[in-house]
């Protein structure tokens, strides 16, 4: 099994998905532009426990690469 975590924070929303075996399992958006630092911990905390998955599972982390990274 895959466990992955991914994150977009290169535009100003910022948006976490836990993906298993490339089914979407959970997702959180924030349309805060510059609120990236301050909410992401909370998004990933939220992803994982909505999805009764801990960081300790993860097989992954993606992350988009961009001008606002």
């Amino acid at each position: 099994m895959s466990l992955i975590l991914s994150l977009e924070t290169s535009v100003d929303s910022c948006s976490v998905a836990l993906h298993e075996n490339g089914v979407l399992l959970h997702s959180e958006l924030i349309k805060e532009p510059q609120a990236h630092a301050t909410r992401l911990a909370l998004l990933i905390q939220t992803s994982l426990q909505s999805s009764n998955r801990s960081m300790n599972e993860l097989n992954a982390v993606a992350i988009t690469s961009g001008p606002g990274s």
